[in-house]
């Protein structure tokens, strides 16, 4: 057995490694096994969270909009009314620059109530890959473009078959 001052108290195997799923962060405490994801690399998109959900997506547009402007050119402002998007928002800057000033005077801002988390977003926006020329439409858009085309198709068909047989019908 084991003083309580032993590797085992210490959450180390007998030959001195962490036990499974117990990395070791870089200061040395113990982590749940999950890392973290990479902060993203700056881009002219920033991403927030932490926002009011109760807060309607329209008016959420506008109160970020005047609250990111003073720092530059707002390109986009992207909230939208989805389950899984409630909370969190983008937004589009002109230049990188702005984007990183967004993001080192915003952090923590109190907004609605709570603080406000501001960070870079993972990709290129709609916005800038429009400005830059190289915006490629998304498989579901295009998918989902299709499926309404074929949709509309289909009443337009049934409506033309409707009024040919009103044609052929006795008075």
């Amino acid at each position: 057995m084991e003083a309580e001052g032993g590797d085992a108290a210490r959450g180390r195997m007998s030959d001195g490694s962490a036990p499974p799923g117990a990395e070791r962060s870089a200061g040395g405490a113990s982590t749940s096994g999950t890392v973290a994801p990479a902060p993203a690399p700056p881009g002219q998109t920033v991403y927030v969270n932490n926002l009011n959900e109760k807060v309607r997506p329209s008016e959420l547009r506008t109160s970020l909009y005047a609250l990111f402007s003073p720092l530059g050119r707002v390109l986009d402002v992207v909230a939208q009314r989805s389950l899984r998007a409630r909370g969190q928002a983008w937004v589009v800057f002109e230049s990188q620059a702005m984007a990183e000033a967004a993001v080192v005077r915003l952090q923590g801002t109190p907004f609605y109530g709570k603080p406000m988390r501001v960070q870079f977003a993972r990709g290129k926006s709609d916005a800038v890959a429009r400005a830059q020329g190289t915006f490629v439409p998304r498989a579901r858009r295009e998918a989902r473009r299709r499926r309404r085309e074929k949709l509309e198709e289909h009443l337009r068909a049934r409506n033309r078959a409707l009024d040919g047989s009103k044609l052929n019908a006795p008075p």
